[in-house]
């Protein structure tokens, strides 16, 4: 059996649990145990599995769950002009370290000399 589905096995071992063995009380609400059910998996998979599709299955689960509706958790998560902005620049960070841009800059900070590393990296192209 491949690792990372031994991870999931786990989470949705560890979601199971909570929703069984975490009673809804001392102003705890059956919402909340069904949000720390989603929480705890998640948390698990995104130290042992990643964070790319972890995440998006987190929001997946909130909605599937009846936490919160599909308006609430995209205006929650995507609604936010910040979020947008990371976005933007994570795609202009991969751009810049897929062309050499990144690797040039650590050269000349390291090196000191601009000009030769310009020079050097076009004449390998």
């Amino acid at each position: 059996m491949n690792k990372s589905y031994i991870h999931i096995l786990i989470a949705v071992i560890i979601g199971v649990l909570c929703l069984t063995l975490i009673p809804a009380a001392n102003g705890l609400t059956p919402l909340g145990v069904r949000v720390i059910a989603i929480f705890l998996p998640t948390l698990y998979l995104w130290l042992t599995s990643g964070t790319d599709w972890t995440c998006w299955l987190a929001l997946i689960l909130i909605v599937f769950t009846g936490v919160m509706t599909p308006a609430e958790v995209f205006a929650g998560s995507y609604g936010s002009s910040l979020i947008i902005t990371v976005i933007g620049m994570m795609a202009f960070s991969k751009v810049l370290v897929d062309t050499g841009v990144i690797d040039t800059i650590v050269k000349w900070f390291a090196l000191g000399n601009l000009s030769e590393i310009i020079f050097t990296d076009l004449l390998q192209c």
